[in-house]
């Protein structure tokens, strides 16, 4: 099995006059199947190929278009600079996967899956902070190779819960979302409910027996211990879509 990449580069400022580039990220572009190792005359019977697009909304201008991509620490080979330290992130998203097969000299489409994404806008919190908006992945879609027929989509679900439990007015509470269920091609179900013990203050900054985690902050007000939510699957409902009772775990 051989796999093959595209890599994202970026630069930064090694130290004065000094740029440096190096690989930011990497995305999957193909895999092959059935080769020999250390023979490259034998050609593969099988393959997969990923469609990556990038991950922006409207028309997709660099970097006001790109929600969740951090454009800041973005530098090029020439022009201002002003980081002096590499950083890892990807300004794409996998789009499409399409399998193939080799059938008579030639490569012949298996199935194809179309990914679909939303990036929604976070509820206010009470201090009137919108957290920033984070890709969801909403759909996967099965298709013929030519993308002629599908059945229907793979959705996905999500809610709304906050990340920062101790948050003072005019600091974000990191309301992010959780998957909240999934609907497969044939309308079966399964739901997720999710609880969190964890106050707001603790007395234990080191192993709080609560479902917390902490982290010192040193930019609110004068510094402090910043306690982060950890949130647990308490139950999950399964519905097949049919005439059949749910069935609940735990």
């Amino acid at each position: 099995i051989t796999f093959f990449y595209n890599q994202e580069t970026n630069y930064y400022s090694a130290r004065t006059f000094i740029r440096r580039i190096y690989v930011r990220a990497g995305n999957p572009v193909r895999i092959e199947y059935t080769k020999r190792a250390n023979d490259n005359n034998v050609l593969p019977t099988a393959k997969v190929e990923f469609l990556t697009e990038d991950r922006c909304i409207g028309s997709c201008v660099w970097s006001t278009d790109y929600p969740d991509t951090p454009g800041d620490l973005q530098c090029g080979a020439t022009g201002t600079c002003t980081k002096n330290y590499p950083s890892f992130w990807s300004k794409l998203k996998l789009s499409r996967i399409t399998t193939f097969s080799w059938v008579n000299n030639a490569w012949q489409g298996v199935n194809r899956w179309d990914l679909a994404y939303s990036f929604p806008t976070p509820p206010p919190d009470s201090d009137g902070d919108i957290s920033q908006k984070k890709m969801e992945l909403t759909s996967v879609t099965r298709r013929t190779p030519d993308g002629a027929q599908s059945l229907p989509p793979t959705t996905y679900t999500y809610t709304w819960l906050k990340n920062r439990n101790n948050h003072p007015a005019g600091v974000s509470p990191m309301v992010m979302s959780r998957l909240s269920q999934v609907t497969n091609e044939l309308g079966g179900s399964v739901g997720f409910s999710y609880a969190s013990d964890c106050p707001t203050t603790l007395s234990n900054n080191i192993r709080p027996p609560y479902d917390c985690f902490v982290a010192w902050d040193p930019y609110t007000g004068s510094g402090g211990w910043v306690i982060w939510r950890k949130y647990e699957v308490t139950q999950q409902v399964w519905n097949d879509g049919l005439s059949n009772p749910p069935r609940t775990t735990p």
